[in-house]
């Protein structure tokens, strides 16, 4: 198969954004067995991350320059699109997308990010139009609505309902809808029952098979995530002051490891707090969270499967979280992790976690065996490319019958179709 890969978010081993790192590692497998062909925005921080091996996974690549200027002149320009959909809406992208087809047809297009789906009407419809959803920007303002107040609480409510109507319009422009976990596949499903679906699940960082977990355990509790993301200044934030000082009373000696990129986006008061260590970025993400006693995730923002809490789990850590923490994650509350909704309830069961060392483990071990029963992403990504390859087929099949390709509103294999074809 030719594949043309469209992105939002340059491609990277080395990203900051965990959505960045999944559609990498997907290309990377992609290209193994076939053409892959990358267009994608990218911001100068991208473009300084991106190395050598990262380019040469791709046949050709063109990246588009992305600045916040650029992001606001597309708002300005395109007033009646979401602002987060009009703020990848670039003329000189839609060019690309027109050359890129024209120079090299694809048999697929991958439409990586929602935003992205706006230029699924520039393919035309003999081109298997694949969009990936890495989550669902519908439900991510709804719950900005949900945790801001005042004017910007309902200026994210307006914006949740604009979201909804595009997304529906959007997805009748696809052939094929990827999400990454059951929970966004359902959403989707609510917002066009017909469209056809498969399910990807994501690649995360998690031990090699030959590496062996850290017995002696700093006094730790981490939370690990890129802090240019609002999400996690957030929970870093809810953390700092909310939990660590009701959990700090019953056990003053615990510090709180914060890991990740862009700590110096951290605000002072978060940064500087007495039990808080900024480990910043770190190259082992698993040896480092071997360390640890617990993951502390109080995430209350953002949507789609949380990468974060998958590789605490896969590193043998108990895990205490948020409902928004455990989205999409087909595990057991108080078996796998421990989810709480206010600061006294993630306090409370971080300091039960910290006083029973066995439990502690125990939880550890079952999330570890957990991810390792329930998570491959290699399978995974098989089926996914099975699946492509299946619908391609079927449409140059359809092709040679009818001396031409159908329109994607024929009746037959290339309409939509109800039901799902499960990819993972």
């Amino acid at each position: 198969m030719n594949i043309l890969f469209v992105s939002g978010h340059l491609p990277s081993p080395n990203a900051r954004q965990a959505g960045q790192k999944v559609s990498y590692q997907l290309c990377r497998f992609l290209a193994q067995r076939h053409r892959v062909d990358l267009l994608s925005f990218a911001t100068a921080t991208e473009l300084e991350d991106w190395d050598r091996a990262a380019m040469e996974t791709f046949s050709s690549r063109e990246v588009v320059p992305i600045t916040m200027a650029t992001r606001l002149l597309g708002v300005t320009l395109a007033p009646r699109l979401p602002m987060a959909v009009a703020a990848r809406n670039k003329r000189t992208f839609r060019y690309a997308i027109s050359s890129a087809v024209l120079s090299n047809p694809p048999d697929v297009v991958l439409f990586d990010n929602m935003a992205i789906w706006q230029y699924a009407g520039h393919v035309n419809s003999g081109v298997l139009r694949v969009g990936i959803a890495q989550d669902v920007l519908s439900q991510l303002w709804t719950r900005k609505a949900d945790n801001w107040r005042g004017i910007r609480a309902l200026g994210a409510s307006v914006e949740a309902q604009r979201l909804r109507r595009w997304e529906t319009s959007a997805l009748c422009k696809l052939d094929l809808v990827c999400a990454l976990n059951d929970k966004d596949s359902q959403l989707l499903s609510a917002l066009a029952e017909d469209v056809r679906q498969c399910v990807l699940q994501p690649w995360f960082s998690r031990p090699s098979g030959t590496s062996s977990f850290s017995a002696a355990k700093d006094n730790g509790i981490v939370f690990a995530g890129a802090f240019d993301r609002r999400e996690n200044l957030d929970a870093a934030a809810f953390a700092v002051t909310e939990i660590l000082p009701q959990v700090a009373v019953e056990h003053p000696e615990y510090e709180f490891h914060l890991v990740g990129a862009a700590c110096e986006k951290l605000p002072r008061r978060i940064a500087q707090y007495p039990r808080v260590r900024v480990e910043g970025f770190v190259p082992d993400l698993q040896a480092c969270l071997s360390r640890m006693q617990i993951a502390l995730l109080p995430l209350r923002l953002g949507a789609g499967i949380k990468i974060k809490v998958l590789e605490a789990m896969a590193a043998g850590l108990a895990v205490v979280t948020t409902p928004v923490g455990v989205e999409g994650i087909n595990a057991q509350q108080g078996v796998h992790f421990l989810v709480g909704t206010t600061a006294e309830e993630l306090a409370r069961h971080a300091i039960v976690l910290l006083q029973n060392p066995g439990l502690r483990v125990q939880m550890g071990e079952r999330a570890r065996e957990f991810i390792q029963s329930n998570y491959d992403f290699e399978k995974s990504a098989r089926d996914f490319e099975w699946t492509l390859l299946k619908l391609v087929s079927e449409r140059r099949f359809r092709a040679g019958r009818t001396g031409g390709l159908a329109s994607r509103g024929e009746a037959g294999l290339c309409a939509p179709t109800r039901g799902q074809v499960r990819g993972g």
